[in-house]
């Protein structure tokens, strides 16, 4: 009778690449700008002044001290259109959007949307680096610390069986 196939562990690497992956997950930042300097069609993220929120509660009863979209206009008053709704497959999936304009001296703050470079490489070479762990643990990769036990299927054929391993932690 054979005796049973010892349980591969999983690699000490892949919990901390784990972990990397879901800390970095925001590959965006927002940095502080100038109405002046940020061109029509940026993300940005209004913070607005308590006149501002006030007129802005009467006007829509939104009760908000910023405002996250896209810069639709900058005059005197600043347009910015917001997701009101998510959309749903019933009505074809189009979000729905509201137009929010305050006055230009009611924007205390303004940043814009901007990719994370540092976040961003570091989500993908997590994302690697779990790949890797992944593939390893499916494909069967050589452990040397490990000796063959013999009886086992010809090397020729090892790489072509998929296993899908339980991972516990």
């Amino acid at each position: 009778m054979r005796s049973p196939r010892p349980q591969r562990q999983i690699s000490s690497l892949a919990f901390p690449t784990l972990m990397c992956a879901v800390a970095s997950l925001g590959c965006y930042k927002y940095a502080p700008a100038t109405l002046e300097t940020v061109p029509v069609g940026s993300d940005v993220r209004a913070m607005l002044s308590t006149t501002a929120q006030e007129e802005l509660r009467d006007r829509t009863g939104m009760n908000t001290a910023e405002i996250e979209g896209e810069l639709v206009e900058k005059g005197d008053r600043v347009l910015i259109s917001v997701k009101a709704a998510e959309g749903s497959r019933m009505l074809g999936n189009d979000d729905l959007y509201q137009w929010i304009d305050v006055p230009r001296q009611g924007v205390v703050r303004l940043d814009v949307r901007q990719v994370d470079a540092v976040r961003t490489g570091g989500l993908v070479a997590a994302l690697a680096g779990a790949s890797v762990v992944v593939l390893r643990q499916a494909f069967g990769g050589s452990d040397p610390d490990r000796p063959d036990p013999g009886g086992g299927p010809d090397d020729s054929i090892v790489g072509w069986v998929l296993r899908f391993p339980i991972f516990r932690f």
